[in-house]
């Protein structure tokens, strides 16, 4: 049982890491990753919505992930995106929207698009673990991350009714 949740919760973290780089790295580079959205082969009214929603979403599912008590929606909807994504590589790759590639925003650590696809569908492969690892009693936080919320809980409980990690009140100093 322990096992099946570190490989969970594991499985969570890589999401949590890799989701939030890139959601970070998007953002932060937000006029050029525009910039490479709008030199996409699809229309141009959808290169804004996708370059602001998709590190937006990436975001949110990465603070589901470690805060949610769904993960395995969470993790459903990562799995969901990173096979849109594993799609549309597989598209470049096959020259589907012409000669060449549209960018060079082929995401994590600058990776060749077949480099960054292999590694979508490792992803892939790790969620679809989880997801079928999990089971509804282990729809809750992450459990590094329960317990920390645990510690600034008990730690804030002791500071408001002054008491030690004994239970006993404290004597003013």
């Amino acid at each position: 049982m322990k096992t099946r949740n570190y490989i969970i919760d594991t499985i969570s973290g890589i999401y949590i890491l890799t989701f939030l780089f890139t959601t970070i790295n998007k953002w932060s580079e937000m006029p050029k990753f525009l910039g490479q959205m709008e030199r996409m082969p699809f229309w141009d009214w959808l290169a804004a919505p996708v370059a602001y929603g998709l590190p937006t979403t990436m975001g949110i599912i990465a603070l589901w992930l470690a805060l949610g008590k769904q993960r395995k929606i969470a993790l459903t909807i990562g799995v969901g995106l990173l096979i849109i994504l594993g799609v549309y590589i597989i598209l470049i790759l096959n020259y589907a929207f012409g000669p060449g590639y549209p960018c060079s925003c082929a995401g994590l650590f600058d990776l060749s698009w077949k480099q960054q696809l292999f590694l979508n569908m490792s992803f892939i492969a790790l969620g679809v673990t989880a997801i079928f690892l999990i089971r509804p009693e282990d729809n809750k936080p992450m459990i590094i991350i329960r317990h920390l919320v645990d510690n600034i809980i008990k730690e804030i409980y002791n500071k408001k009714f002054n008491t030690s990690n004994t239970g006993q009140s404290r004597q003013p100093d």
